[in-house]
């Protein structure tokens, strides 16, 4: 089915997520799956986190899922999200906090989650309407999240100050 994600795991590795509701590890010289999880619900974005090995997923049934494909016993998904009131159409890992990761919905919020707690740590409502992509800025000493909307505006969200 349609392939609705991707993103790099290494340098010869990649992941997508599907709209057959799997996410598959890829090994790009050979072209092959080596590895294929499968969930309940299409993957409408997704996001690797390098040093954790984790995926987190978001999905049309409002939630994210948080999974890790080394996982040889049990479930793949560790845990799931809920908060949103829309579809999920974006997600990304903090590129220095290993527990966090922000997220955009059709609900018009984007928010910011930690993996230890079951709420999210901000909710952002800057939007007027469907949030479509975020992204982490970390420069200039300021911990910044990018949001992009259908509203046709970005808006940079100040999360905190960092020093040095």
């Amino acid at each position: 089915d349609r392939i609705s994600s991707v993103c790099w795991r290494a340098d010869r590795t990649c992941v997508s997520g599907s709209w057959d509701n799997t996410i598959r590890i890829w090994d790009i010289p050979s072209a092959i799956s080596t590895s294929i999880l499968r969930g309940k619900k299409a993957v409408n974005c997704m996001d690797f986190s390098g040093s954790t090995g984790l995926i987190v997923s978001g999905h049309a049934d409002n939630l994210l899922r948080l999974w890790d494909p080394r996982s040889k016993e049990g479930e793949l998904v560790r845990q799931q999200f809920r908060s949103h009131k829309g579809i999920i159409s974006d997600v990304k890992w903090h590129p220095e906090n290993d527990f966090q990761f922000a997220s955009a919905s059709l609900d018009g919020t984007a928010r910011v989650w930690d993996t230890r707690s079951s709420v999210p740590l901000f909710t952002l409502r800057s939007h007027t309407d469907k949030v479509l992509c975020v992204n982490w800025n970390l420069h200039d000493n300021k911990e910044q999240l990018l949001s992009g909307s259908a509203d046709r505006k970005l808006h940079l969200h100040l999360l905190k100050e960092r020093r040095e």
